[in-house]
């Protein structure tokens, strides 16, 4: 039951923006609901054409994350958005109990609690109480590692093919994530094998087989179909002072001293710690050599790892041999750890506003559902699509974009009826205060938006 505390103390924080709010928490979400609702009225299909219309394009995101959420609904009658709202208590306290879980099984019960209260210390647990894939595939990186760990650990195939399996979900529900633990787990094999002198390729094979296997079912129709594309979104790097302010200055001290007991004991599952955390944290640095990456994402990887090793660190603190300064410092943790966990959850909030719930509702009730929105604000475009079905001229997951209209011609007021007819062009989004585009008529008003809907003839 010790462990379980963690998980329970998330859920019960999580309960508050939940039920505080209508909507769930986080921008992504609205794209991740359009892309369920069009399972929902076509099936498993490929190809969405309602964003970044006219063009449309295929639906590269990885579809399990959706489908959860197309069960819950069915399941349970609920739409779409409270689907996604009431599972972020689940999702958030299912990812610290992962965490405390695997901390347990691979050191002991102690580590397990502290490593769930160390992550409420970062600010990457506001970011594990929204209701996307990411979350998902957190709850499973974990439990993916420990059961490959098992299988080197005892020679076994088995925990390699639960590991395979893992993997699988992982690849079907997030790729930036399915693509770290997988390198996680060549660097640990190579290591294992060529330092360690091990066993290690049956292993890696059922591994790699069985999750290929699984990803295969969703990713090669797609390939057939549509190929595959994906355009990194722009590098995001961060100063090494922000480090600190991510994990918190206390989990890092103490993850330090966990890092040199590990690294002085070298059993594999140290190994696989040290291993997970050098890679990230070496990864998320890249930008400093000129590889562009998104440096806060990636570091949202580490957060397991870094937690444990400083759970880790914590126990190792004695005063000539009294151990009740480190128990001490425990209950101090677990104050501060519930404060900062509170103080985050209480600060969440919904992304949508009233204003843009007013605009999407007037397209969903007054929209013809064929000529597309263009926006002069992006993140408006996922809310609209989501609402009301109204094609959009881009969509949310820009990485998953081949061809895109020149919005700015239209914001611009650098059109004609050609441009309308062709682009399939509908409405424009224009803020308040800006002049009334050609060849429109202003349709809708509200405390933000304008609406002009475009002549076509």
């Amino acid at each position: 039951m010790f462990i379980f505390i963690p998980a329970l103390i998330t859920f019960c924080l999580i309960l508050i923006p939940t039920f505080k709010y209508q909507w769930p928490l986080s921008w992504d979400i609205f794209y991740h609901i359009h892309i369920s609702q069009l399972y929902l009225e076509n099936g498993l299909i490929f190809f969405d054409d309602l964003t970044y219309a006219p063009y449309g394009r295929p639906i590269f995101y990885p579809p399990l994350f959706h489908f959860l959420l197309i069960s819950l609904k069915e399941i349970f009658g609920w739409t779409l958005f409270d689907s996604a709202r009431y599972i972020q208590p689940v999702l958030g306290s299912l990812t610290i109990l992962s965490f405390s879980f695997v901390a347990y099984r691979m050191y002991n019960a102690t580590t397990g609690f502290l490593t769930g209260i160390f992550v409420m210390f970062t600010t990457f647990f506001s970011r594990m109480i929204i209701p996307i894939p990411e979350t998902m595939a957190l709850i499973l990186l974990p439990l993916l590692a420990y059961f490959y760990y098992i299988s080197l650990e005892n020679n076994k195939l088995f925990p390699a093919l639960l590991a395979g399996i893992l993997l699988g979900m992982v690849l079907l529900t997030h790729l930036l994530s399915s693509s770290i633990i997988i390198l996680i787990i060549f660097i640990y094999t190579i290591i294992i094998g060529l330092i360690q002198k091990e066993p290690v390729l049956k292993q890696f094979l059922v591994l790699l087989a069985t999750s290929m296997a699984i990803a295969a079912v969703w990713y090669l129709p797609l390939i057939l179909s549509y190929g595959f594309s994906f355009k990194s979104p722009p590098a995001q790097g961060i100063e090494l002072f922000k480090y600190l302010t991510l994990f918190g200055i206390v989990p890092l001290i103490f993850s330090f001293i966990g890092s040199f007991y590990a690294s002085k004991r070298r059993k594999k599952q140290d190994l696989l710690i040290l291993v997970w955390t050098i890679a990230i944290l070496l990864f998320s640095l890249a930008h400093f050599i000129g590889i562009p990456v998104l440096s806060e994402r990636i570091l949202n990887f580490a957060v397991f790892p870094l937690m444990l090793l400083a759970a880790l660190g914590i126990q190792c603190i004695t005063v000539e041999g009294d151990k009740r300064p480190a128990y001490i410092l425990m209950a101090l943790i677990i104050i501060f750890g519930f404060s900062f966990g509170y103080s985050t959850v209480n600060s969440a909030s919904p992304f949508i506003k009233p204003s843009d719930f007013e605009l999407s509702k007037w397209f969903k009730d007054n929209g013809d559902k064929e000529s597309l929105v263009v926006s002069y604000n992006y993140e408006l475009d996922p809310l609209i699509v989501s609402i009301s079905r109204q094609p959009v001229s881009a969509g949310g997951y820009a990485p998953g974009m081949l061809r895109g209209l020149n919005i700015l011609k239209y914001l611009q007021g650098d059109f004609n009826r050609d441009d309308i007819r062709q682009d399939q062009a509908g409405y424009i989004i224009l803020p308040r205060g800006v002049a009334e585009p050609p060849y429109s008529r202003l349709v809708y008003l509200n405390k933000n938006y304008k609406v002009f809907e475009l002549e076509k003839n």
